[in-house]
């Protein structure tokens, strides 16, 4: 009798982290630094793939520091890892609420005119309120577009999605392809947001 193979650690978990997708990316820093900190080296990588990053600093940072200095800082620190010159929305350091209604219309106001397929946010369980509040507003924007009455969201796997025709066109890789999928559903979750994929790989 022959026995099933016991499950081994990276049967369950696996080792080797892939490249976060997108052709288009919206990194959302909530001070001048926090572009740095929390996304330093994955913007630098990005931009050297021709990925377009595009960074906005929520807060003016003056809580902590010159806020002038700070965003003097983070705008040449941004130069530094190859990106354009970060917006800077300017809101009160330490005021951000996730219901906060000028920080929902930087957010959906950024989304529209950007159109980023990835947005990257602190963590909703980070001890900073800033950070907490940004990440919760930007969950409160997307599950919004559900209760507005937007039906679906479209995911491609053509690196210029826009493109009319496949020809010639490179497709991004699928390991890629599924990460961008699930975090698509789990964004979408709850909202009554229907999210569609097509792919243009040929086999």
């Amino acid at each position: 009798m022959t026995r099933a193979r016991f499950p081994v650690e990276s049967d369950l978990i696996p080792y080797s982290a892939s490249f976060p997708p997108g052709a288009r990316w919206l990194v959302l820093a909530p001070h001048p630094d926090d572009e740095v900190f929390g996304m330093g080296a994955t913007v630098a990588l990005a931009v050297a793939r021709g990925v377009e990053v595009r960074v906005a600093i929520v807060t003016d940072g003056a809580a902590q520091g010159d806020a002038a200095e700070r965003e003097a800082a983070a705008a040449a620190a941004v130069a530094a890892l190859g990106g354009p010159a970060p917006e800077l929305w300017r809101l009160p350091d330490r005021s951000l609420r996730p219901d906060g209604a000028a920080l929902g219309e930087r957010v959906r106001e950024a989304f529209t005119r950007l159109a980023p397929d990835v947005v990257f946010v602190p963590s909703p369980v980070e001890i900073h309120p800033d950070h907490r509040a940004l990440a919760l507003a930007v969950q409160r924007t997307v599950r919004a577009y559900g209760r507005a009455g937007a039906a679906a969201v479209l995911i491609e796997d053509k690196i210029t999605p826009r493109a009319l025709t496949s020809a010639g066109k490179p497709c991004m890789p699928r390991d890629e392809v599924r990460m961008k999928i699930r975090a698509a559903v789990e964004a979408a979750k709850d909202s009554g947001i229907l999210v569609m994929a097509r792919t243009d790989c040929r086999p």
